[in-house]
C-alpha cells in the first residue's frame, strides 16, 4: 500500500477548472512548479505553478496566477492541450503516459520527469518536469516540501491498474459487481454467501468480479476502497452505487434490483 508522509499533505483540493468524468476520482492534490534542465540539474520556474490533481483516469493541472515571471516560458502550456469548462485547464489521461520517473540534481534535490507517448493527435511526444509539493493552506512559498517521490508512487501505481479489468467493466452488457473481500476477514466469509446467493439469484442479469485486496492492492487503491467487504456496482463502465460491510441478502437483493 502507499506509504505517504504524511497522506493529509496532499488531501483532495476542490477541483475548480472541471467537472470530473462520470465514473472519475479524485484521490490527492499537489502543488508542482515546473522545472527545467540546467546544467547541473533542474531549475524551479517558481511562478509558474499548477494544482495537480490526481484521479483514477488522469492528472488534472489547474494553472495558478502568475505573478512576476511573465516571460517565463510554461512548458506545460506548450506542451498540453489546453481545454475550458469552467476555467482554462490541461489533463493528462494516463494512457498518455510513456514513463513516469524521479529524478535528482546534483544538489540532491528530487524533481518528477513525464514522459508523453504521443498516443494520440492531442499530445505530441515531449516531457515535463516540476517539483511536487503538499497543497499550501496560505500563500505559496519557496520553502515547500519537496513531495516528488510521494507523487511518483502515487501516479505509477495508478499506472499498474489492470487494463484488462476495466476493458471487461466497460463492455459488458449487464451491471458488474465488483467485490473486494480479503483473507482472515469474518465479515467477508459471512458474506461470500450472500454473494453467491445472488449469483445464482441474478444469473444473467449481473456479472461478479472478485478483487482481493493483498492480492491486487492497485484496484483498490484505484477506486478508494479501503474497507472490506465492499461491493462496487458499474452499469454502462461508471459506478452506480456502493455497498459497504457485510449487508443482508434481502436488502443487498433490492440494491441490485434498482440498477437491472
Amino acid at each position: 500500500m502507499l506509504m505517504l508522509k504524511p497522506i493529509e499533505s496532499y488531501s483532495p483540493a476542490h477541483v475548480q477548472a472541471t467537472q470530473l468524468h462520470p465514473g472519475e476520482q479524485q484521490y490527492f492534490s499537489f502543488l508542482i512548479t515546473e522545472a527545467e534542465k540546467q546544467r547541473f540539474g533542474y531549475k524551479p520556474k517558481s511562478m509558474l505553478q499548477c494544482l495537480c490533481h490526481i484521479t483514477n483516469q488522469r492528472l488534472i493541472l489547474e494553472p495558478q496566477p502568475c505573478v512576476d515571471d511573465v516571460q517565463t516560458v510554461s512548458t506545460i502550456a506548450s506542451t498540453l492541450p489546453s481545454r475550458y469548462e469552467q476555467a482554462p485547464f490541461y489533463e493528462i489521461p494516463y494512457d498518455a503516459i510513456q514513463s513516469l520517473q524521479m529524478v535528482r540534481s546534483l544538489n540532491l534535490s528530487t524533481c518528477v520527469r513525464i514522459l508523453l507517448n504521443g498516443s494520440s493527435p492531442s499530445f505530441n511526444k515531449g516531457e515535463l518536469f516540476f517539483i511536487a509539493s503538499p497543497v499550501p493552506t496560505t500563500t505559496p512559498s519557496t520553502s515547500l516540501i519537496n513531495g516528488s517521490s510521494d507523487f511518483v508512487e502515487i501516479v505509477s501505481q495508478l499506472l499498474q491498474v489492470d487494463q484488462q479489468l476495466m476493458q471487461q467493466i466497460q463492455d459488458s452488457p449487464v451491471p458488474v459487481l465488483l467485490h473486494f473481500w480479503a483473507r482472515g476477514c469474518k465479515p467477508c466469509e459471512l458474506f461470500s454467501s450472500v454473494m453467491n446467493d445472488m449469483a445464482e439469484q441474478f444469473k444473467d442479469e449481473i456479472r461478479s468480479i472478485q478483487i482481493n485486496l493483498e492480492d491486487d492492492p492497485n484496484t483498490s487503491i484505484q477506486y478508494g476502497v479501503d474497507s472490506v467487504p465492499t461491493v462496487l456496482i458499474f452499469k454502462n463502465g461508471a459506478i452506480v452505487d456502493k455497498v459497504e460491510g457485510a449487508i443482508p441478502g434481502d436488502l443487498f437483493a433490492k440494491v441490485l434490483r434498482r440498477h437491472i
